[in-house]
């Protein structure tokens, strides 16, 4: 780990003192409802940057450089000057405005602005040439390489495009979604509010120390919160950087973000913090957050969350059966690779603590059937557990016990396992099924699933 903070002492709003704050290596979150002072810590820390005994930072490094990134803000910017001039209006006059729109929020001047996606892209590759004499086709295959890893570690299901051209002399981007290639211009505001994050992260690593990330998690819908702050962490400890970030996001409430969030809170006329959070303080983060939320998925009628890749599946049953209705509902897909029957557990009991004005669905496989048993639904929770489909003894646990016997063949076992004391055995290769299953599907293959799909249809 190089140079990062260990500790402050603030003074907020010139008067306010909440006491000394402890940060620790890697990514830091500092939660809190509206009014407790988050994005005031990152203005303290920026202003205050050079004077060692207001913001300390670890021994023996002498480094202290800091880049702040606020996704908010640069989207209102983005939204102000979207603004048509009215007549006689100059641009120089727009500029200022937006300034003085921007005056209310932390340090207007001190953010970065964060670019296009495409633009990291193109400049990373003109930085190879210049510096390592690269030619711009080769550059574009090393960009490609580099910025391919962070699409792949967020969205394990896209691919990203990069070239040169030589006909029209110039570079092409596009990101790859289920099979279609896909403008950057035209990917949905949560994807390019992620992308183009990441990407100024790695972007500028290489010469910053310290992150200050201000409510990181505008636009997205709440699907994407959690793969957001999994880069963060991952990004944190792949290339030895801290990230101190303010904000709203319900994932604070999960583990193991949880662990790395220091919380503000108002006792009577005094700003406090604390690293473990009474009941009433989570409830009212909860709370707050859920309104965020909610807001964030406006239009939908009912959220979804299921073990592992399970949500593809049930997202195609639903697809078969009930396709004018796919639009109403939320599959959270981000947390595949964190959602076992136990996690899951840990989401459908922090949720019932919220009064939810839409519903929330919760699917576990067959085999969690005694812990899902003890759940008991409320405030519009809800929870389901797949029957065991007994007639198919080749796969007896998982998603995919519910398909037909007759779909398992040869062709899914291709994987070789040696066995400990001699002899090979073949392996049942989930990802080839689970691509031919979602690709050639019919109502015959996922008849197992119209009991959810009833319960689904109930929720709606």
């Amino acid at each position: 780990m190089g140079s990062y903070i260990t500790k402050i002492h603030p003074i907020l709003w010139d008067a306010i003192d909440p006491g000394e704050i402890i940060f620790i290596e890697g990514l830091n979150l500092i939660a809190g409802t509206n009014g407790t002072g988050k994005s005031q810590v990152l203005k303290y820390i920026q202003d205050h940057l050079a004077d060692d005994n207001l913001v300390t930072f670890n021994a023996g490094h002498t480094s202290r450089i800091i880049v702040p990134f606020s996704p908010k803000r640069n989207a209102q910017k983005l939204l102000f000057e979207s603004f048509e001039l009215p007549a006689g209006f100059t641009t120089q006059k727009k500029q200022q405005q937006i300034q003085e729109m921007l005056a209310n929020q932390i340090n207007a001047d001190g953010f970065q602005t964060i670019r296009p996606i495409a633009e990291y892209l193109s400049n990373t590759a003109e930085s190879l040439i210049n510096t390592q004499g690269y030619n711009k086709s080769d550059a574009a295959k090393a960009v490609l390489d580099e910025y391919r890893e962070i699409v792949k570690s967020i969205f394990p299901r896209y691919d990203l495009n990069f070239d040169w051209d030589n006909e029209s002399t110039r570079y092409k981007a596009s990101l790859r979604k289920n099979g279609f290639d896909i403008p950057l211009n035209d990917i949905s505001e949560g994807e390019n509010a992620l992308l183009s994050l990441s990407f100024a992260m790695n972007y500028s690593r290489n010469d910053v120390d310290v992150f200050l990330i201000d409510e990181p998690e505008v636009h997205l819908n709440w699907s994407l919160e959690t793969r957001l702050f999994k880069f963060m962490s991952e990004f944190c400890h792949k290339h030895g950087k801290q990230i101190i970030s303010a904000t709203h996001s319900q994932a604070i409430t999960l583990p193991p973000y949880n662990r790395k969030t220091l919380y503000l809170y108002w006792d009577g006329k005094d700003l406090k913090t604390t690293s473990a959070p009474d009941k009433r303080l989570r409830d009212d983060l909860i709370s707050q957050s859920s309104k965020i939320l909610e807001e964030a998925i406006k239009g939908k009628k009912l959220v979804l969350y299921s073990e592992g890749g399970n949500i593809d599946y049930i997202k195609k049953a639903v697809e078969l059966y009930l396709p004018k209705k796919l639009e109403l509902i939320e599959f959270v897909d981000s947390v595949n690779n964190q959602t076992g029957k136990d996690q899951l557990i840990i989401y459908f009991g922090y949720q019932k603590e919220v009064d939810n004005n839409i519903s929330y669905l919760f699917v576990w496989d067959c085999d969690a059937k005694k812990t899902v048993d003890k759940l008991t639904e409320e405030r519009n929770v809800f929870k389901y557990l797949f029957v065991n489909n007994r007639l198919n003894n080749k796969v007896n646990a998982g998603i995919e016990n519910l398909f037909p016997k007759n779909r398992f063949t040869q062709k899914y076992y291709t994987k070789i396992k040696e066995k400990k004391y001699g002899g090979t055995v073949e392996i049942f290769d989930k990802s080839i099924f689970q691509k031919d299953t979602l690709t050639n599907a019919n109502k015959t293959n996922y008849k197992m699933f119209k009991p959810l799909i009833k319960k689904i249809e109930s929720l709606l």
